[in-house]
Order: C-alpha cells, then structure tokens, then sequence
C-alpha cells in the first residue's frame, strides 16, 4: 500500500507540501495502469486532513479488521517531494515494526546506486505512516526536506545552498507552484530521484516482499501481532 495526503495547511496552497507526493504517486500509479502483470496488489490512496491530525489515515486504519490489517504488507508514505533546496531522506524512526529496516534499505540501496548518499530521518510518526505503524504494519517512506537547515556537507552531495532551509516555505503562503523545484523534479521524474526511487520500491515490493531481513509473511505478521 502506498499513500500521500491532498490537503495542505490553513497557510497555505501546499504545492510541496504535498502536492508533490500526491503527484508523484498519481504518476507511479498511471506508469503502472489498471492491469499491472504482477503477482501482488498495489492500493495507492491519497488522504484527507493529515494536516489536522492524520485524520484520513486514521479513520480508514481504524475500520481495517485483524485479516484486513494482514492484508497489507507493508505501508510506503510519500509527503514532501519536491522541495526547492531538496535532500534526499529515508525515513529511519527507531522502534518502527519489524520490517520497516528493509522499506528503509530499498530505498537507501536505490538512492545510494545513484551516488545521492541518502540520510536517515526520524520524521517521529509526523505523517500517515504512523496510522499503520501502530496497528504493527511495516513501514517507510522518502522526504525531500522541509525546515531542516541543509549543512555544508549536504549541500557538497546533494548541492542547493548551504545555511538555507530546504523547504523556505514549509506550511507557509509561499508553498505554492514557484516553490516546486522544477529542474529537480523533472530530474527526479526523468532519472534518479524521489519519484524514480518511488516507482522503483513500489514495483520491487509488487513482485515480492521476500528477502533477506525482509518484509515478514501473512503468517509471520499474524504471530507478530
């Protein structure tokens, strides 16, 4: 399962914030049609109110039954993916269910073939993830950055300008379409970044979920829970 939220704060319009994450999802989901020849599922969704508490999220994990619950492997969260002075983060929270360590491997592996040097990031339940992290389903995600402080090292890696916020507008008025990094969206789109590293994982996980360290089976998670 794979998600992102549509709305955006009372501040602002949310062109990142996360209007780029609903579109890189939408896109993901368009790639891979109706009628994709792959032996999982994949439900894309895009929540309502996570902004106002992960209103959405909550109220359609909180209806799932124990085998709906089972029904879904793994959750992946997409919110912030087109920040102007972007990173490149993987989210990493400690304590997350067992799992999520081989989410975050996927797409640190993807990032870290492509010469980005990914960071971990505790982004601390902050989004639609934690509705399933805390019903035991595993989970991941990817986030560009948002009021973090991008340091001199990240700026030599990743490049943008050091001494500046990655995301200037976060849950601000400016978080509108001239805050979207065009070039480097369409980088990302086209090759090596958030949306690539978005349809990479998505598809890698509807093949399989089985690896070394990997995503637990129906059986497993039931145990586990």
């Amino acid at each position: 399962m794979a998600g992102a939220h549509l709305d955006s704060v009372d501040a602002g319009p949310g062109m990142n914030d996360n209007g780029s994450g609903s579109a890189a999802l939408l896109e993901v989901a368009l790639k891979m049609g109706s009628r994709p020849k792959l032996p999982n599922a994949v439900r894309f969704t895009w929540w309502g109110a996570e902004e106002a508490g992960l209103i959405g999220s909550r109220a359609y994990a909180s209806a799932l039954s124990f085998e709906q619950q089972l029904d879904i492997a793994l959750y992946l969260n997409f919110d912030m993916v087109g920040s102007p002075n972007p990173g490149y983060f993987v989210y990493n929270d400690p304590g997350l269910p067992h799992g999520s360590k081989h989410v975050e491997k996927a797409f640190s592996d993807f990032y870290t073939a492509r010469g980005l040097g990914p960071e971990g990031l505790n982004v601390r339940g902050a989004s639609d993830y934690g509705s399933f992290t805390a019903l035991g389903i595993p989970a991941g995600g990817i986030i560009s950055g948002g009021g973090e402080v991008k340091t001199e090292a990240q700026a030599a890696k990743w490049g943008g300008t050091a001494g500046m916020e990655m995301d200037p507008c976060y849950h601000r008025a400016c978080d509108h379409l001239g805050n979207i990094n065009r070039e480097a969206l369409g980088r990302n789109v086209a090759a090596a970044a958030h949306v690539a590293a978005a349809a990479h994982v998505i598809a890698s996980y509807a093949v399989t979920t089985e690896g070394v360290n990997g995503v637990p089976s129906r059986q497993e998670r039931a145990a586990l829970r």
